[in-house]
């Protein structure tokens, strides 16, 4: 029994160790991978290689569910995902975060102008 306490511990501590480094390889994926400018590839790069290096059962479930969040909502779950297993600074987070508030501070574009009236016909001349 104490035997069987111990592998279950040793399997959270794994685990958990493995949720932290998963939390870290996102926060920290544009240090690894190399998206060409202007590419209109770059959540697919980052998808592929997050797909491809992350590990934990737990970081696959939650940072499978970005997909379907709004990105105020992703960098929410980011921020907190970091904070709870300690992992700071979290690149990623703070990139998006600044995108985020670049996008509240820029105006809306202005509405296109309604095109102008024609002008009115002159009346015929009378006195010709």
């Amino acid at each position: 029994m104490r035997t069987l306490a111990l592998v279950v511990t040793l399997f959270l501590l794994v685990g958990c160790d493995g949720y932290k480094k998963d939390v870290e390889t996102v926060c920290n994926v544009r240090s690894h991978v190399k998206i060409p400018p202007n590419s209109d590839d770059e959540g697919q790069i980052i998808g592929g290689y997050l797909f491809e290096n992350i590990h934990s059962p737990k970081a696959k479930k939650v940072f499978l569910s970005l997909g379907t969040m709004n990105n105020t909502e992703k960098l929410a779950l980011l921020r907190k995902e970091a904070a709870a297993t300690g992992v700071s600074p979290c690149p990623l987070a703070d990139e998006a975060e600044a995108a985020l508030k670049a996008k509240a501070a820029t105006p809306p574009p202005a509405p296109a102008a309604a095109p102008a009236a024609p002008a009115p016909e002159a009346a015929p001349d009378a006195g010709s």
